[in-house]
């Protein structure tokens, strides 16, 4: 629903392999229900048709 030239910007964690997920904070947050990796990020820019998209630290931020 965003028009050509808008953001989507989404605060999360990514998970890496370099992640110990047993100690890893972010998992114990009871709102989190999925974990995204770099492919999931990917695979979302791509599936919605987002023209671009950065990570900035626990931001990313997809264009339309």
């Amino acid at each position: 629903m965003l028009n050509r030239g808008g953001e989507l910007i989404c605060m999360t964690d990514i998970y890496t392999d370099d992640v110990n997920f047993d100690k890893w904070y972010y998992k114990n947050d009871p709102t989190h229900v999925i974990f995204y990796n770099a492919l999931s990020i990917e695979y979302i820019a791509k599936t919605f048709d987002f023209s671009n998209f950065e990570r900035n630290d626990r931001l990313v931020i997809f264009t339309k």
